[in-house]
């Protein structure tokens, strides 16, 4: 596998993202406003996942801090 990447020409990885981006070889037949269209529309889900993770990694851990902190405050309160 490591001695696949190592041969990669920069062409070959160029034109496989480019496909990537447009869904495919079928989008290579396409105009090329339709496949500039679909790499926005790609590129567009892309940041809308990671904006999502964000948000849901910041409030899972917002709200592991808030249990651990209603936790400390009831065993200092046992140990009064």
């Amino acid at each position: 596998m490591i001695d696949k990447i190592r041969f990669l020409k920069w062409s070959d990885v160029h034109q496989w993202f480019t496909d990537l981006v447009v869904g495919g070889p079928w989008g290579a037949s396409l105009d090329r406003n339709t496949r500039s269209n679909l790499t926005r529309f790609w590129f567009d889900g892309l940041f809308a996942s990671g904006s999502d993770n964000i948000a849901i990694n910041y409030l899972s851990l917002a709200r592991e801090i808030i249990q651990r902190n209603e936790l400390n405050k009831i065993n200092e309160s046992d140990k009064k």
